[in-house]
């Protein structure tokens, strides 16, 4: 969290706001990250203008014409923007502010209770392009904006007997898919999340590709899932909690069959499921 969702309404909300701006300035806490830029990097984007703001998987792209600037959240992370020095006080004297942008007539900060969140700058000698870049990062199939297909996925895991909940996860085999979205697209697709994927039919791919995209559409439409932290650059709540049919919800009843949901612990994070519905192949 966030995942891909969460990370497309950023970009979205930003990139107007951003696109023709100049970095005044930049700023980092005395915290770690999982990455921070270094002197020489905060140097090297002073003075540049923002081409662009885009995603890959969970990573926001700031495209500079010598850089890429990237920030990924982690588990807490979110950006907020301030336009006048009573915004930018008002945020500055929160905790957790580990990152500032300055730029031509706004600020962005990135704030991160748990610092799993980072930034890095990515020079265009090392990635000349978005296509490039995403290979670097070894970043998998985007389900909004690359080909999603089903057969593909049906032969890939052939010989893969890793369960699906896991390969979902999987930044490297599919972008930006986490345990909320993973969980409910599983649940929509009627699949249960331990099944080995090669045990999948090309029917039962098709079903959870498809929910994937519906799922991770309308999450986008209804600003993201906001649990604790997240919020979009203004502030806003995302709405597709209220859409959530099994995260978060053990112990709850199923939508479909009114059956207990049941929840075990897959790949380190809890997966929430009905055992009725998503019957294990």
């Amino acid at each position: 969290m966030p995942e891909l969702p969460e990370v497309e309404v950023i970009k979205k909300s930003l990139n107007h706001r951003l696109k023709k701006q100049f970095i005044t300035n930049v700023w980092t806490s005395k915290f770690r990250m999982r990455s921070q830029l270094t002197a020489q990097d905060q140097e090297l984007v002073k003075g540049k203008m923002i081409e662009k703001v885009s995603r890959i998987g969970k990573f926001l792209v700031i495209q500079l014409p010598d850089s890429f600037l990237l920030l990924h959240f982690g588990m807490s992370g979110r950006l907020l923007i301030a336009k006048n020095n009573e915004e930018i006080k008002k945020i500055q004297s929160t905790k957790h502010v580990h990152f500032l942008l300055g730029l031509s007539s706004i600020y962005i900060f990135l704030h991160d209770q748990r610092r799993f969140g980072g930034v890095r700058l990515v020079r265009k000698s090392e990635a000349d392009s978005i296509v490039s870049l995403k290979k670097i990062l070894n970043i998998g199939v985007d389900p909004i904006e690359d080909l999603f297909r089903p057969r593909d996925f049906f032969k890939k895991t052939a010989r893969v007997k890793r369960n699906i909940k896991s390969y979902l996860m999987d930044g490297s085999k599919i972008a930006g898919v986490g345990n909320i979205y993973a969980t409910e697209s599983l649940f929509r697709a009627g699949v249960n999340p331990e099944t080995p994927t090669n045990k999948l039919s090309l029917a039962a791919w098709s079903r959870i590709i498809g929910c994937i995209q519906f799922v991770l559409t309308i999450a986008i439409k209804q600003g993201g899932s906001t649990l604790r932290d997240f919020t979009d650059p203004t502030g806003k709540r995302g709405d597709f909690t209220t859409n959530h049919l099994v995260y978060g919800k053990k112990n709850f009843n199923c939508v479909v069959c009114n059956a207990r949901l049941d929840a075990k612990l897959i790949n380190q994070r809890t997966t929430v499921f009905c055992k009725f519905c998503q019957k294990r192949n």
